[in-house]
């Protein structure tokens, strides 16, 4: 465990995470230590009307690390919703998942065995029905990127393969050009990465289609000048038809948008006690929203 307990602190992992189902309930998941060491992975689902409950995924109340959950609701609005996790084995992180049926969670599944610390998942519930997950895998020579595709029971439709792709698209905080053969849709699954947790690692954004095919693109974005610390929290999404990506560093909210003529300058909102980072993120999907094109 000592082990688990010094990669916790050398590499950034994300403490919860939440999404909302079509019917308006919230889920939300969090890696929550046990006093006997370890940690756990709790639910909390608000439902529309307001009541709460929580709960523990079965098997991870064991004195093993399960940290970095993910969670996504099924878009077609069943109550359902997929989650992944690393989870450490003894001698590594391996990522699981299990899923929510609408009233209890289903068995952990051990979805990659790598010899690697296998690190950051993140899960997509498509709108085909496809579950899209993504992870990094750290080796000894740098980063390693995997993708797995499933159905709605958990079962592997696709993989997991390693995804060898070079970048299509460069940013930086000047902005950059864009690759007319890239073509991101706003129906495109996306996935954020730290492309090496050390300091100036840069992210990588990865595209591909909501459908049981490879991940279609990246598209690498440098950390800031200025700043020499590792960056956080990276993200991208669509407002309307335009790509967006935003990335934590330092107290602020980086974010930069494509269009046709290409990325834009990196611009930053300045995080404060008056200014959340979900108070900075709302107003730049606003901006976004009432700028894009018709």
């Amino acid at each position: 465990m000592a082990c688990a307990l010094a990669l916790l602190c050398a590499t950034p992992v994300r403490a919860g995470d939440s999404s909302l189902s079509p019917s308006g309930s919230v889920h939300r998941l969090s890696s929550d230590s046990l006093k006997a060491g370890g940690s756990e992975i709790v639910h909390v689902l608000q439902t529309p009307d307001g009541p709460t409950s929580s709960r523990v995924i079965p098997g991870t109340e064991d004195p093993l690390a399960d940290i970095s959950p993910s969670i996504s609701a099924e878009p077609a609005g069943t109550g359902r919703a997929a989650a992944a996790w690393s989870r450490w084995n003894g001698s590594d992180y391996d990522v699981a998942v299990s899923i929510w049926d609408g009233t209890r969670w289903g068995a952990i599944k051990v979805v990659s065995a790598l010899l690697n610390n296998d690190m950051d998942p993140q899960i997509v519930w498509g709108r085909s029905g496809l579950i899209h997950l993504m992870w990094r895998s750290d080796t000894s020579t740098g980063p390693l990127f995997y993708q797995l595709q499933m159905d709605a029971t958990g079962k592997p439709v696709r993989g997991p393969n390693q995804i060898v792709l070079s970048p299509c698209e460069t940013v930086s905080d000047g902005g950059g050009s864009t690759d007319a053969g890239a073509a991101p849709k706003s129906s495109d699954i996306l996935f954020a990465f730290l492309r090496n947790p050390a300091p100036g690692g840069g992210m990588s954004l990865f595209g591909g289609r909501d459908e049981p095919m490879p991940i279609g693109y990246r598209i690498d974005f440098a950390s800031p000048k200025d700043q020499s610390s590792s960056p956080g929290g990276p993200e991208g999404s669509y407002s309307g038809d335009r790509l967006s990506f935003l990335f934590r560093q330092n107290g602020r909210l980086y974010y930069t948008e494509r269009d046709p003529a290409g990325w834009s300058p990196y611009r930053f909102i300045t995080l404060s006690q008056d200014m959340s980072d979900e108070r900075a993120e709302n107003l730049i999907r606003e901006m976004l929203e009432r700028t894009a094109a018709p």
